[in-house]
């Protein structure tokens, strides 16, 4: 399943169907129905603190970032990284 917030509601129908997944709406006061997008924010906030500038980080700074936690060993996908899981299944 894929848990999706209100703030990408408006995503085209064709391109949730593209993704060929299952998909269900979270509460927005119940974040335990969305663990992994919790955990990745959390990754992120080791990075870009809460109050973070986000003006003032540059775009190699966001790669770097996104680099790390896609290479990162994850218990949830049987210590694989996210990088590698994705791109055995596409």
């Amino acid at each position: 399943m894929l848990p999706l917030d209100e703030a990408i509601i408006d995503i085209k129908e064709h391109h949730i169907e593209r993704l060929y997944s299952r998909f269900y709406f979270a509460d927005a006061d119940a974040s335990w129905q969305r663990g992994t997008n919790e955990n990745t924010n959390g990754l992120i906030r080791e990075y870009l603190p809460e109050g973070c500038d986000f003006r003032q980080v540059s775009d190699d700074e966001v790669q770097a970032i996104e680099d790390r936690i896609n290479n990162r060993l994850r218990k949830r996908l049987g210590f694989r990284m996210p990088s590698q899981v994705f791109y055995n299944i596409i």
